[in-house]
C-alpha cells in the first residue's frame, strides 16, 4: 500500500502514518475529527458499503502542488469499520494507465464505484484531447476487479454518451443499475446493460432539479429515492440540494438544501447508512487553505418523520482559546488573538509563513504592526479563516462590528460562522486603502448564553483589526420566546427603531401600551392589545428559541380593513413568501397560516413585515403533522367553530371513541371517552392558542389542530 506523503502535511502534523490515516483512538470518539484523511488531499468522495461490512471510500486525489484541477491523479482507496480509524489501501490507478487517455496526465478527477455479479466496476472521469482539448473529449473510463481495493485494470470507457464529468452508479433493489453524469448545470441518467459498460437506451435529462450544478448522487431510503449534487452558490460555493422521486430517473421534486457551503469554492458529497447511522461526506479545504488541496470530511445525516433531510452540522476541531480563556461578549476582540492549535483548527492560511513576521511568529496567518504595540492580520485571501472562541455572558442578538480595510481594486469581503453554521451571507468591504479603517457590521446575530465558536472567513485582499460584539436587541421578557407556543405581537423584542422594529413615524399613535416606542398599540377586541396602523415596509421582529429541528406551521392573527399583506423572516431570509389579510374590519380577526417551514432548533430572529395596511394580534407556532400519515385521518374530524372565541369546540365525529386534546409541547390537557356523536369541549379556562385534538376508535385515528382565542 504506497502513500504519497504531502509536504505540507508533513510540515502541519511532523509525520504520515503509513496506514491508520485518521491518528485518532476509538476509545475517545465515534468518529474521527474531520478532515477525516489527512495524510494526501482528497475530494469527491463516493461511499459505498461493500459485502465484507467495511465502509469503503473512493476520492479523487488533489497532487500537491497543485495546478488548478490538472494535476488531479493518482486515485486512492479508503475503508473503515468503525468510522474513526482510516486504512489508506494505496493507489489503485493513475492517468499513464489508461490506454486512451490524453498524453500530458492528470484530470483524473471524481469517480465512483459500484458491485455486481462478484465483480467490482470503478467508474473515472478522463478526457482523451491533448492541450486545451480536454473540456469537449471527456470519456468515463471504467476499470475492474475481483477486489474492493486493489488489483483494477480498464476495460474502456462508456460508449455514446456526452462529454461530461462526475460519474454515479446506483443499483436498485431489484438489481438494475443506473448511470448519471453531469456537469456545467446538466444532469443525465440511464439504466446500464447487465455488462455496466454500455447504456441500455439513451441517457435523458434530470427533470425538477433547482440550480443544479454537478457531482450526482442517488440513494434511496424507504422506498423513495434522492438525488443530491452541489449548486451554483457564491460566494464560497457550493451548496449541497436534494430532490426526491417515485422514480431513479425522475422526474424530481426539489426539497432544498441539506449542506452549507464548506468554503473551498466546490463541494461533492455522498450519502451512505453504515450499521444503522446516515452519513454525509463531502469535503472543505481547512487544512491547506487552498481550495486545490482539499480533504474529506463526513458528518451524520438525520431524517425528519417526513423523509426530508435535517440540515447537516459539519464538525471540525477549531483549536483552543488562545491564552487558555474565551474571549467574552459582549466585548471587542483582537483579530490576532485566534484560536491556538494551528493550520485547520485554529485558522487556515494558503501559505505556512507569516509572511509579515509580527507577533505569532511560528504560524501562517500574516500579522503586521499597525501603529505603536498595536497589530493586525494582513494579506488574506479567498477561502482563509480564524477561529475565536468565545463566552457569551448576556444571551440575545448581537451586532458584530468588524474593523476592517481594503486596498485591492474590487475590494474585499468575508462571512461569519458561529459554531461552523454561516449566520451572514458575504459582506463586501469596499477599496478605500490599506491604512483606512472601515467598520463593516453584521447584524442580528442571536447567541445563546455559554461557550461558542466564531470563524471570520475572508474573500480577497483585507487588513483586519479587531471585532466589536454589540449587545443589539433583547426577548421583551429577556428570555426567548419558546417554539412551539403562542406569543403576542405586542411582545416585540427591545433594542428600538431600526433594531427590534421598525415604524414609518416616531410616535406611538394609540399609546396604549409601550408609550416610549414607535409602534402603535391599542387594546384589542380579543383582550389585551393589538399592533394597529401598519403601513407597507414596517416590521417587528421577535427573538424565538426552537426546541427542536422540525417544519412548523406559523399562524397569525390578523386584520385588515379592505385587505392587507405581509410576509415572514427567519434570520433575515424571508420564508413564507407574501400571505394575505382578508378584508372585514380592523378587529375582524382571521388566521393565516404558513405551513411547513422549516426551521431548525435554537434562537432565530422571527420578523414579521408588513406589504400594506393590517392589525397584528398574535402568532402562534406549532410543530406540522402531515395530512396522509398512515392509520391517520384528518378530514373526517369536523370542529366548529375554530377558531373559537369562548374556548368552547363542538365536535361532529364518524364514530365514537377516545378523544385527547394536547397543546403543542405534547402535554394533555383533557381526555374522555366518547359516546356521543356531536360533544362539545369546553377549554375557556385554558391558555388561548393551538391544540391538537387526536380521537381514537377502533379502526382509526383521526386528527385536528384547534385554535382557542378566549
Amino acid at each position: 500500500m504506497s502513500i504519497l506523503k504531502s509536504k505540507y502535511l508533513k510540515a502541519l502534523f511532523g509525520f504520515i502514518a503509513p496506514f491508520a490515516v485518521g491518528f485518532h483512538s476509538s476509545a475517545q470518539t465515534t468518529m474521527a475529527p474531520n478532515p477525516i484523511i489527512t495524510n494526501i488531499y482528497t475530494a469527491d468522495p463516493s461511499a459505498h458499503v461493500w459485502k465484507d461490512g467495511r465502509l469503503y471510500l473512493y476520492p479523487s486525489h488533489d497532487i500537491d502542488p497543485p495546478r488548478g484541477c490538472d494535476l488531479m491523479d493518482q486515485y486512492h482507496v479508503y475503508s473503515t469499520d468503525d468510522m474513526v480509524n482510516w486504512t489508506d489501501h494505496g493507489e489503485i490507478l493513475r492517468a499513464s494507465q489508461v490506454p486512451w487517455g490524453r498524453p500530458e496526465g492528470g484530470f483524473m478527477w471524481a469517480p465512483d464505484c459500484a458491485f455486481k455479479n462478484g465483480t467490482y466496476y470503478y467508474y473515472f472521469p478522463h478526457p482523451t484531447g491533448a492541450g486545451d482539448l480536454w473540456n469537449s473529449t471527456w470519456k468515463i473510463g471504467v476499470a475492474t476487479s475481483k477486489k474492493p481495493a486493489s488489483d483494477f485494470a480498464v476495460q474502456g470507457y462508456i460508449p455514446g454518451i456526452e462529454s461530461l464529468i462526475d460519474p454515479c452508479i446506483f443499483i436498485d433493489d431489484d438489481s438494475t443499475a443506473y448511470f448519471y453524469q453531469g456537469g456545467g448545470g446538466r444532469c443525465l441518467g440511464g439504466k446500464l446493460k447487465d455488462n455496466m459498460m454500455e447504456i441500455d437506451g439513451t441517457m435523458k435529462p434530470m427533470a425538477g432539479l433547482t440550480d443544479f450544478h454537478e457531482g450526482t448522487w442517488v440513494h434511496k431510503r424507504n422506498g423513495v429515492y434522492y438525488l443530491s449534487y452541489p449548486d451554483n452558490t457564491d460566494p464560497g460555493g457550493n451548496q449541497m440540494r436534494y430532490a426526491t422521486s417515485n422514480n431513479p430517473l425522475g422526474p424530481w421534486t426539489s426539497k432544498g438544501v441539506y449542506m452549507e457551503q464548506t468554503g473551498c469554492g466546490t463541494n461533492h458529497g455522498s450519502i451512505v447508512e453504515y450499521k444503522g447511522q446516515w452519513y454525509a461526506f463531502y469535503h472543505n479545504s481547512i487544512l491547506s487553505g487552498n481550495g486545490n488541496l482539499r480533504s474529506v470530511c463526513v458528518d451524520k445525516l438525520y431524517y425528519n418523520e417526513d423523509g426530508t433531510i435535517q440540515m447537516v452540522k459539519q464538525t471540525r476541531e477549531n483549536g483552543t482559546p488562545y491564552g487558555g480563556t474565551p474571549r467574552k461578549v459582549p466585548g471587542v476582540i483582537e483579530a490576532e488573538d485566534y484560536n491556538d492549535g494551528g493550520q485547520g483548527k485554529g485558522y487556515s492560511d494558503s501559505d505556512p509563513t507569516n509572511t509579515q513576521g509580527k507577533y505569532r511568529l511560528n504560524e501562517g496567518v500574516d500579522i503586521e504592526s499597525y501603529s505603536s504595540g498595536n497589530y493586525s492580520i494582513g494579506n488574506t485571501s479567498d477561502g482563509e479563516f480564524t477561529n475565536y472562541t468565545i463566552e457569551v455572558i448576556t444571551p440575545g442578538i448581537y451586532d458584530i462590528q468588524c474593523i476592517v480595510a481594503s486596498g485591492v481594486t474590487n475590494g474585499g469581503g468575508f462571512h461569519i460562522e458561529m459554531d461552523n453554521r454561516k449566520v451572514t451571507g458575504k459582506l463586501v468591504v469596499p477599496n478605500k486603502g490599506w491604512s483606512t479603517w472601515q467598520t463593516i457590521t453584521a447584524g442580528s446575530i442571536p447567541l445563546t448564553k455559554g461557550i461558542h465558536v466564531f470563524k471570520f472567513f475572508t474573500y480577497g485582499g483585507m487588513n483586519v483589526d479587531k471585532f466589536k460584539f454589540v449587545d443589539a436587541m433583547h426577548a421583551y421578557f429577556q428570555t426567548p420566546i419558546s417554539i412551539p407556543g403562542t406569543f403576542q405581537a405586542e411582545h416585540f423584542d427591545t433594542g428600538g427603531e431600526g433594531v427590534s422594529y421598525h415604524d414609518t413615524e416616531a410616535a406611538n399613535k394609540t399609546a396604549a401600551f409601550r408609550t416610549t416606542e414607535g409602534v402603535d398599540i391599542e387594546t384589542c377586541s380579543e383582550g389585551g392589545y393589538s399592533i394597529s396602523w401598519m403601513q407597507p415596509g414596517e416590521w417587528l421582529g421577535y427573538t424565538i428559541n426552537v426546541a427542536k429541528t422540525a417544519k412548523y406551521d406559523i399562524i397569525t392573527r390578523a386584520a385588515a380593513d379592505a385587505g392587507g399583506s405581509f410576509h415572514i423572516e427567519i434570520d433575515n431570509t424571508d420564508v413564507t413568501g407574501t400571505l394575505l389579510v382578508p378584508g372585514g374590519g380592523w378587529q375582524a380577526w382571521k388566521n393565516v397560516t404558513a405551513a411547513s417551514i422549516d426551521l431548525q432548533e435554537g434562537l432565530h430572529i422571527l420578523k414579521l413585515a408588513t406589504n400594506g395596511g393590517m392589525n397584528l394580534n398574535a402568532f402562534t407556532v406549532s410543530e406540522s403533522f402531515p395530512l396522509s400519515v398512515k392509520g391517520i385521518t384528518d378530514a373526517p374530524l369536523s370542529v366548529f367553530p375554530n377558531p373559537s372565541s369562548d374556548g368552547k369546540f363542538h365536535f361532529q365525529v364518524p364514530e365514537p371513541g377516545d378523544l385527547i386534546i394536547a397543546d403543542t409541547s405534547g402535554k394533555v390537557i383533557y381526555h374522555q371517552k366518547l359516546s356521543l356523536k356531536s360533544p362539545t369541549v369546553d377549554l375557556s379556562q385554558k391558555t388561548k392558542g393551538i391544540y391538537i385534538a387526536s380521537l381514537t376508535t377502533k379502526g382509526n385515528t383521526y386528527r385536528c389542530k384547534l385554535m382557542s382565542v378566549n
